[in-house]
């Protein structure tokens, strides 16, 4: 898991949770929690897949715009920006607080599909093509090239 990183007081007690949760299920030894990055586009380019299953909205969801630039099918809350950026054709939108939906989401998308193959076409445009404003500096030539700007 990687990001912005435990900054607040709250962020710091639920990264320990986080980790005491994956202690006990018995796999801290397969879950990495990163911290803070910079390298973003290099996480991007080693996963199959990026899940951000949010419990409130996120105004925009320029994460999931620069999953799918990477050409990474996005599993996400079927809330906030997420309804406009993600569908069937790009990733799959679950109930907000529903686990058993997120996991079917991520292992139907990865195994029915085929999309966990590295191989495959990474050209998933989907909806988020038509609301996408202009690359930032964030996103990088990445996100131009794949919105063909």
């Amino acid at each position: 898991m990687g990001g912005g990183g435990a900054q607040r007081d709250a962020e710091v007690r639920y990264l320990g949770a986080l980790s005491v949760s994956a202690a006990r299920m018995g796999i801290a030894g397969r879950v990495r929690f990163l911290g803070e990055r910079t390298d973003t586009s290099a996480l991007y380019a080693a996963a199959d897949l990026y899940c951000q299953p949010n419990t409130q909205p996120d105004s925009y969801g320029l994460t999931f715009v620069e999953a799918l630039s990477a050409g990474l099918p996005v599993i996400t809350s079927a809330i906030g920006g997420a309804t406009e950026i993600v569908d069937a054709s790009c990733g799959v939108l679950v109930p907000p607080g529903d686990p058993a939906a997120l996991a079917a989401g991520s292992g139907a998308w990865s195994t029915t599909r085929g999309r966990g193959d590295r191989s495959a076409p990474r050209d998933r445009r989907g909806p988020a093509r038509s609301v996408i404003p202009p690359p930032d500096r964030r996103a990088g030539p990445q996100l131009g090239t794949w919105l063909g700007t």
